[in-house]
């Protein structure tokens, strides 16, 4: 699976003003609120430009990394560059260790050996979050140079129950897990066919960059295949879907040994 380290270095991604959305500030308030009350020490994984750290709770000392340079010199917290899968600090170093929206981005060997890294600088907790149930092909781009699909916001895995992330952490039993976030409604499969393959109807967005080539410009279909789109997308909002909260978040304690 290809790395897509340029779609994170573009400065314009980690703009502060794309963090006041009142969804995500909620979550902020929700992960204070889940914070044990014996938690001293905090490392946010894959903190991007620090906007969850800046909203903890002053009392506890915390320290946020990223691979992206251009996210971390954003912000005026305690930050370090690092790699999830390798993180540099000891065993044990940290009350709780907590990642937010990262693991959709990972390919499995990343994604096991970032959650083992987790699971031994964690003092005793472990909070994640992630996307529950996304259907990452419903914001699919399609390059306009190599024509390879992808998801715009780099996401290539989706978490469809609270166990695929429960099993990450096997010396870890997990204490809560909550939805929140907007509701959302996908499309049906078959409506997405019909938009994208066949209509030509992809996703476009300002900051995505294609995983094959790098290229950031992305392909927009022309008429008569668009009106099969719209006439595919009027006719799957007529049925009725189930709606599902975008982010599921979890808390684990390390499991108490004999």
């Amino acid at each position: 699976m290809l790395d897509n380290k340029q779609l994170y270095e573009q400065a314009g991604l980690w703009e502060s003003q794309k963090y006041q959305d009142a969804h995500y500030l909620r979550k902020v308030e929700l992960i204070n609120g889940l914070i044990p009350s014996d938690v001293s020490s905090i490392l946010d994984v894959g903190c991007g430009n620090g906007a969850i750290l800046e909203n903890l709770s002053p009392q506890y000392w915390t320290v946020g990394g990223d691979r992206s340079w251009s996210a971390i010199k954003k912000s005026q917290q305690r930050l370090v560059q690092m790699s999830a899968d390798s993180l540099p600090f000891k065993a044990h170093a940290f009350s709780m260790v907590m990642c937010h929206q990262i693991f959709e981005h990972l390919p499995d060997d990343i994604l096991f050996s970032s959650a083992r890294e987790m699971s031994r600088v964690a003092e005793q907790y472990v909070m994640v979050s992630v996307p529950y149930q996304e259907r990452i092909e419903q914001e699919r781009a399609r390059c306009g140079k190599c024509s390879t699909t992808y998801n715009i916001w780099g996401h290539v895995r989706s978490f469809q129950s609270v166990n695929d992330v429960r099993n990450l952490f096997p010396d870890f039993d997990l204490r809560f897990h909550v939805h929140c976030g907007r509701e959302n409604v996908y499309r049906s499969a078959l409506a997405l066919w019909f938009m994208q393959d066949l209509g030509g109807y992809w996703t476009t967005n300002a900051h995505a960059v294609c995983p094959g080539c790098g290229w950031a410009a992305q392909y927009v279909g022309g008429y008569p295949r668009r009106a099969l789109a719209t006439l595919a997308a009027r006719i799957d909002q007529m049925i009725k879907k189930q709606s599902v909260f975008y982010w599921l978040i979890c808390l684990f304690e390390r499991k108490v040994l004999g």
